[in-house]
């Protein structure tokens, strides 16, 4: 049954209201907007609103972009795939908003920011906007209830994350900038921001949807990843009292091998379960046909994490050892210079089972850079490739004599005779 997508533009009044109760999910990325995005947003705002001389009505509309949400057509609730940095800081601003208000104006800014609860019936306070775990508490003392900005500002930095450092900092910036302003320039302002300010809202009730969702319109690919959403369901997975632990070393590994790197290594991770080009999406792979399988806490210790430390050698060409470290990361530095990464997998899954032996590592990138080589001359295409290479993950795996006449990591006879001629020819026009 197709999954339902629903798109509406809405005013910034309709977006902070009952409607929505926004959570930012686990596998996001810390509030990282500073200052400069900060200022940008803020001018820009201002100079649509215009000088004062036309009504707010009239004034020229902002569009913020569009945000994606996982969320059920019958319920508020939605978790945000993409829009946390906006979100959040328009939230800070209206915060700050509230602080400059009279008090009829920062109650009626507090119904954005929060619906209040009514303590006769034992609602409790409601607010529009829930950030990750680790900032949840600090957001909502500081920024969402009243009375806190003050002593936001004057907390010392060294305590607090880069997230709470963003969020103070851009509070202060704000707070500058619309202090300068009369009080009827900043009613002016909020009435424009509230009206006169839009997001397209993008929903899906289905993980799998709001991830492709999120890939075509962030095709400059921003902050997320498929590494951010498997790392949600994982981690998710974890016993709570084992969640800090395992969180930690996952994003370790991603520091470690960088934002980009650490990506790819689910695929190469993919490749080796799979042996196969894709045929779902890299997500659904992953949530039906590799995860069930493998208890998660077993996944970071025996996949993630010894893959993840294979490729950073494999990509540096670092490999340290009393004996064979030169030979081996010379044959990884000239595998580096293949133009496809199909290599990659076995590569990793060998090195990841034979780390500490460098003779077995010797013996076998010698002879994986020759087939790599060697189909990189027969300019054999992605098809060709990948069936190869799933044969030799296939031979690793069940510990095959990887050396012998008939094992996919050796050359056959007839492709060594087609190299000798390809090299013989004119190699250089094709």
């Amino acid at each position: 049954m197709p999954v339902a997508i629903h798109a509406a533009q809405k005013a910034l009044f309709n977006v902070f209201s009952n409607d929505f109760a926004f959570s930012i999910p686990a596998y996001q990325r810390p509030y990282a907007w500073k200052k400069d995005q900060a200022s940008e947003l803020l001018t820009d705002l201002l100079s649509f609103l215009g000088d004062g001389s036309e009504a707010v009505t009239d004034a020229n509309p902002y569009f913020l972009g569009s945000i994606v949400l996982i969320k059920s057509e019958d319920a508020s609730e939605a978790d945000v795939v993409d829009g946390q940095q906006r979100l959040t800081t328009l939230t800070i601003l209206l915060s700050v908003l509230r602080s400059l208000a009279s008090s009829e104006s920062a109650s009626e800014i507090t119904e954005y920011i929060y619906q209040k609860g009514k303590k006769l019936e034992g609602k409790k306070n409601r607010y529009r906007l829930k950030l990750r775990k680790k900032d949840e508490d600090f957001f909502r003392d500081y920024i969402q209830n009243e009375s806190k900005l003050d002593e936001l500002l004057k907390l010392d930095t060294s305590q607090l994350t880069d997230s709470q450092k963003n969020i103070q900092i851009n509070a202060s910036y704000f707070l500058k900038e619309l202090s300068q302003f009369s009080e009827q320039r900043r009613d002016s302002f909020a009435h424009y921001l509230m009206t006169r300010c839009f997001l397209v809202l993008v929903s899906t009730p289905d993980l799998d949807s709001a991830y492709r969702i999120f890939s075509i319109l962030n095709a400059r690919g921003l902050d997320l990843s498929l590494s951010d959403f498997l790392k949600s369901e994982v981690i998710g997975a974890i016993p709570s009292s084992q969640q800090d632990k395992y969180t930690k070393i996952w994003e370790t590994e991603e520091e470690d091998l960088g934002r980009d790197k650490f990506q790819e290594l689910f695929a190469h991770i993919r490749m080796i379960n799979c042996k196969a080009k894709p045929r779902k999406t890299a997500l659904k792979e992953f949530s039906e046909d590799i995860l069930p399988k493998i208890d998660p806490q077993k996944f970071i210790d025996e996949i993630l994490k010894p893959y993840s430390d294979a490729l950073e050698i494999i990509n540096t060409a670092n490999y340290q050892s009393d004996k064979d470290a030169d030979k081996l990361n010379s044959l990884l530095r000239w595998l580096n210079q293949i133009d496809n990464f199909d290599w990659i997998p076995p590569a990793i899954l060998y090195f990841s089972i034979n780390r500490h032996s460098s003779g077995k590592l010797k013996q076998f990138f010698t002879d994986l850079e020759r087939l790599t080589a060697g189909l990189f001359i027969l300019r054999a295409d992605i098809n060709d490739r990948i069936g190869r290479y799933a044969k030799v993950l296939d031979a690793i795996e069940k510990d095959a004599d990887l050396y012998a006449f008939e094992s996919p990591l050796q050359l056959t006879p007839q492709e060594i005779n087609r190299i000798i001629k390809t090299l013989d020819g004119d190699v250089y026009l094709n």
